[in-house]
């Protein structure tokens, strides 16, 4: 069972660096055939390491999700840590 995630908006936040700068595809999805995508976001990671804080707004109920970092484009170390997904509590702008 993957994560239980209501339409909305949502909180993702973690630390990241990597050994070249390039783009970090996340994307959050059905965990079941068709793996189909509801919502993908993409985010420079540097070299030195950041506190990343991004709003992702699922479009839809989805009792089985997953959330994915895209990692492909990455070549040499990668480090992310102290990863959270939760739901905003203020209002959107």
């Amino acid at each position: 069972m993957g994560l239980t995630l209501p339409q909305g908006d949502y909180v993702l936040q973690f630390d990241a660096r990597a050994e070249q700068q390039d783009q970090l595809l996340i994307t959050v999805s059905k965990n079941y055939p068709d793996w189909g995508s509801h919502l993908s976001e993409e985010v420079t990671i540097t070299t030195t390491e950041q506190h990343y804080q991004l709003t992702l707004r699922m479009p839809v109920n989805e009792d089985n999700a997953r959330l994915y970092f895209g990692l492909g484009r990455f070549s040499g170390r990668f480090t992310i840590d102290n990863i959270s997904l939760r739901p905003r509590k203020e209002p959107a702008d």
